[in-house]
């Protein structure tokens, strides 16, 4: 198969016009890695165009994991006054994929990792604090490919067909779902496996990843989107989560946990089980502080070019009818979970009522 040549450029152009609406004299911040040059660089020149500024950043994995695993304790603990410096100077952040292949990260020291995210935490803090716009951006790679195993050809088609989706058929496919979320109350999730999950958005702001980080969503505070783009989610009220949520796969460092079974009571995560790398999950968790065993998120996807999981969550939670849910950190999206983690998990053919309505039927949305 010839894979279809990307124009960076223009979607550079795109995403910095018309997605993130940089303003002249804004400071942006860019990061990538070694693999994705190209596109940060386009980027990066699109930012300066538009009369703002870029910060780019470059990181990448084996940096990444040397940097936990073979820093003294009493450095790691030492928190980074600059790094909270720079979070209250940028305007908006663009962060690029930056690293190329997740099974690089594995083997990583737990306690380290722990002490790590507790000293970042007050960087995190100053981030939330600021509000900055914020858009996550998905690159695929030969690495990612032999992980889900999926034929690269296939990966690149797929990912860089959802990120030119049709953004007027996104955005009214988004704004009919969050026409049924707004003012409700109950929602109730049954999915094959034996999951049924329930839990109360009311009051809840229901938030939009439709291609555009509009005056509307910056008024709500609603700053946060991706590419692809494609999802309405919302902060489910964290206390009110009941049941079982069960995922088929969920991929954590390279590695894929089958049959993800995750129990809730009063809002806290009880239990769990796996049919298989159960402790990949558990060790995962370990390495995280803060409201990590609470469910932070529920999103339904809403990108008609996604219709296949293949591993990759940035594409998965787009899928058309799918639903996602995360644990950890969701005050961006108008919840009180404070962590360092958010974690999203897909479901594939789930059913929805909102307030006794039918809102999806096994991954068929209703209207």
């Amino acid at each position: 198969m010839e894979m279809t040549m990307i124009d960076f450029e223009r979607i550079a152009k795109v995403l910095v016009e018309r997605q993130l609406r940089v303003r002249p004299g804004e400071v942006v911040r860019v990061t990538g890695g070694p693999h994705n040059l190209e596109f940060v660089e386009e980027i990066a020149l699109a930012v300066r165009k538009s009369g703002a500024f870029p910060m780019v950043e470059i990181g990448w994995a084996s940096l990444a994991k040397r940097m936990i695993n073979e820093v003294p304790d009493e450095m790691l603990k030492l928190g980074a006054p600059h790094l909270i410096d720079i979070e209250k100077m940028v305007d908006c952040s663009i962060s690029v994929a930056p690293i190329d292949d997740p099974a690089l990260l594995t083997g990583l020291d737990p306690e380290k990792s722990r002490l790590r995210a507790e000293a970042g935490m007050a960087v995190r803090e100053a981030g939330v604090a600021k509000g900055a716009r914020r858009i996550g951006i998905g690159f695929p790679t030969q690495a990612q490919a032999r992980i889900y195993a999926i034929e690269f050809e296939d990966y690149h088609e797929l990912f860089w067909s959802a990120v030119q989706a049709d953004v007027d058929r996104i955005a009214d496919t988004c704004h009919r779902i969050r026409e049924r979320l707004v003012a409700r109350r109950d929602v109730e999730i049954v999915a094959p496996g034996g999951c049924r999950l329930t839990f109360s958005i009311e009051k809840r702001r229901t938030n939009m990843d439709d291609g555009v980080i509009s005056d509307e969503d910056l008024e709500t505070g609603d700053i946060t989107a991706n590419l692809p783009f494609g999802e309405v989610y919302l902060a489910p009220i964290e206390e009110s989560v009941e049941g079982e949520a069960i995922f088929p796969g969920v991929f954590h460092g390279g590695t894929r946990i089958e049959d993800l079974n995750l129990r809730f009571e009063g809002g806290r995560l009880t239990g769990s089980s796996a049919r298989s790398n159960h402790k990949i999950f558990l060790d995962a968790m370990s390495k995280h502080t803060g409201d990590k065993d609470r469910l932070g998120e529920f999103g339904i996807g809403t990108n008609h070019e996604v219709h296949v999981p293949i591993g990759d969550n940035l594409l998965d939670e787009k899928i058309f009818g799918s639903i996602h849910l995360a644990l950890g950190e969701n005050r961006s999206y108008g919840g009180i979970n404070s962590s360092s983690l958010h974690w999203d998990m897909i479901m594939l053919r789930p059913t929805v009522t909102i307030d006794g309505e039918l809102l999806i039927d096994e991954g068929r949305f209703s209207f």
